[in-house]
């Protein structure tokens, strides 16, 4: 999750990149988690796994009906493994919309 403050508004907006489980599909911009990243994420559960960074579900926690701030996270990945992440992102979101917009 990346979360950008609106100071403006008071608001904060979120971007979601979706984790998966299942190998991505060749037209789909993912990266794969390594294992010790998917144990400092709580990911232990999968073999494998992938961050998938083409495609992104935005909304505002303010105002959001999916996403609740006091949840525990499960983990958290490193600063390197999350800088390689918005590397990632930032190659493959100019290339594609699949933004799902939650806000509405």
């Amino acid at each position: 999750m990346l979360r950008i403050k609106d100071p403006d508004r008071a608001l904060h907006h979120l971007i979601l990149l979706p984790i998966t489980s299942q190998p991505p599909r060749p037209d789909q911009a993912a990266l794969e988690i390594p294992d010790m990243e998917r144990r400092r994420a709580g990911l232990t559960r999968y073999p494998r796994a992938w961050v998938v960074v083409g495609e992104y579900n935005y909304d505002i926690a303010e105002q959001s009906y999916y996403y609740e701030p006091n949840t525990p996270a499960l983990g958290a990945f490193s600063a390197p493994f999350l800088r390689e992440i918005a590397k990632a992102v930032r190659a493959a979101l100019p290339r594609t919309t699949a933004r799902v917009d939650r806000t509405v």
